[in-house]
């Protein structure tokens, strides 16, 4: 099982001059760069500065490891009082402040916050970031910030991405069928026309902590992404003695951008019982899409970043030599 270690780090932001602070990045870059967070709102400037001792944050919980183009499911708890959290890049401007819910019905009412983020690791990174996470009471007080390091790791390739990841350890399996019915999933991991499933994690039960399903197309001439509609859908195979419910996140790209869909959403985001345990026989649908023509140009073979994908990235986090634990152990 993986274990990440909090090593601490709070840093202030420095103060930063009119004429500095005046230029500002744009959220699709920022996006494409390092990682988007739907229900975010986006601040093109400089991560504000610590200056409260009363807001702080108490835990943090993700998946260690991600595919680019993918996602990741980040728990975190904070002090009451708590309204948003703060989440950047290191060194970097560009910033998302997420809102925050109060614990009113749990055993933490009135001390804790609680509250989900899901970010959508960008299909351009280039290399390893740090994200730094602080909270705020909307009043223009801060916590200190906790890092968290992506470690960058080489995978496959793929013009066409659909990917899975979720929030327990146990095993969820993902499928896509092609446009004339083959299906590609852990009994068959490769089709005829190229597709492939190059991530199967915690495989019955065996838990290795991946808590990714990855399956893409080549941009190989010996790979054909056939024209059609094609269905995702997800399978809890296996609950593994896993008590609470699983979170889980869908993503799918065709030449580094997300495409749109015939049916459902894209990021689609959703919840496994453990009721929902089937041993792949019964498939929950997710999404359709449509894929009648090449990419658009601004995701074409002349730009190499979003053709060497997916791009493998582990997650470690640093503060105080606390222990960062990859989600919910079984029961």
């Amino acid at each position: 099982m993986l274990i990440l270690l909090f090593v601490g780090g709070l840093v202030a932001s420095c103060s930063k001059d009119k004429d500095e602070e005046d230029e500002t990045v744009n959220r699709a870059d920022f996006e494409k760069a390092y990682f988007g967070i739907a229900n975010g709102d986006f601040q093109g400037k400089s991560l504000p500065g610590s200056n409260s001792e009363s807001l702080e944050i108490l835990g943090i919980t993700g998946n260690p490891t991600i595919l680019a183009g993918g996602s990741n499911i980040i728990h975190l708890s904070a002090s009451d009082g708590a309204t948003e959290a703060i989440v950047g890049v290191k060194d970097q401007k560009g910033y998302y402040t997420v809102p925050i819910t109060a614990d009113r019905n749990g055993a933490n009412r009135g001390i804790m916050s609680l509250m989900d983020i899901r970010l959508i690791i960008g299909q351009q990174v280039a290399d390893n970031f740090t994200i730094r996470f602080a909270v705020s009471d909307g009043q223009g007080n801060f916590s200190e910030y906790q890092d968290l390091v992506v470690n960058l790791l080489e995978a496959g390739t793929g013009l066409l991405q659909v990917n899975l990841v979720w929030d327990q350890l146990n095993d969820v399996d993902l499928h896509l069928i092609e446009p004339d019915s083959t299906e590609i999933y852990f009994g068959n991991t490769v089709s005829t026309s190229g597709g492939q499933l190059d991530v199967d994690s915690n495989p019955a039960c065996e838990i290795d902590g991946i808590n990714n399903e990855n399956i893409y197309y080549e941009d190989d001439p010996s790979v054909t992404i056939p024209y059609g509609e094609y269905q995702v859908l997800v399978d809890l195979y296996a609950n593994c003695d896993i008590a609470p419910n699983t979170n889980y996140t869908i993503v799918v790209h065709y030449g580094g951008e997300l495409i749109a869909t015939t049916e459902g959403v894209n990021p689609s985001e959703g919840v496994l019982t453990p009721a929902d345990e089937s041993g792949n026989t019964n498939l929950i649908p997710v999404m359709k899409f449509e894929i009648n023509g090449p990419p658009s140009p601004r995701a074409s073979t002349n730009n190499p970043n979003t053709l060497n994908l997916p791009k493998l990235y582990k997650f470690s986090f640093d503060k105080n030599n606390k222990v960062f634990k990859n989600f919910s152990p079984k029961k």
